[in-house]
């Protein structure tokens, strides 16, 4: 009897299809990947944003607890007040959150904006913190998640 050999490999078609198969695989899960980034930007800001809103809350209720002083001292920090809620300065709202690294925190009058690290434009992603204007109002705390790609 004799062998015949059977051949080793894959065929041209075969190879092909595979690839054909990968590029495919890869126009839907490749996009994915990519707002994925976007998103875990997004969350991060909102998360800040919560935090800003509990922040300034808890501060409010020991400033009337404390008898309304100037400054309150929150977890061991000194926090500068104003009318009842933290102050949008260095030593206000920004000290009772526990970090903002990576943030970029751009502080002006009556506002601190904190930027989501690592985004294309700051514009489109961050949280604003607007100081209180008058007594016992709270302090505006306004999200932009438009693009944090």
């Amino acid at each position: 009897m004799r062998y015949q050999k059977r051949p080793h490999g894959f065929a041209m078609i075969e190879v092909l299809l595979i690839i054909v198969l990968l590029g495919v695989a890869a126009i839907f899960v490749i996009p994915r990947f990519i707002h994925e980034d976007a998103d875990f930007h997004a969350a991060i800001t909102k998360e800040l944003g919560s935090s800003l809103k509990a922040n300034a809350a808890l501060a409010y209720s020991i400033y009337i607890e404390a008898g309304k002083p100037k400054d309150i001292d929150m977890s061991g920090n000194k926090i500068a007040m104003i009318y009842g809620y933290p102050s949008s300065t260095p030593e206000g709202i920004t000290r009772t959150i526990n970090s903002t690294v990576g943030f970029a925190t751009e502080y002006t009058l009556y506002q601190v904006r904190f930027s989501a690290p690592g985004v294309v434009n700051p514009e489109t992603c961050h949280v604003v913190y607007t100081q209180s204007t008058m007594v016992d109002m709270p302090p505006a705390v306004v999200l932009n998640t438009s693009d944090c790609a």
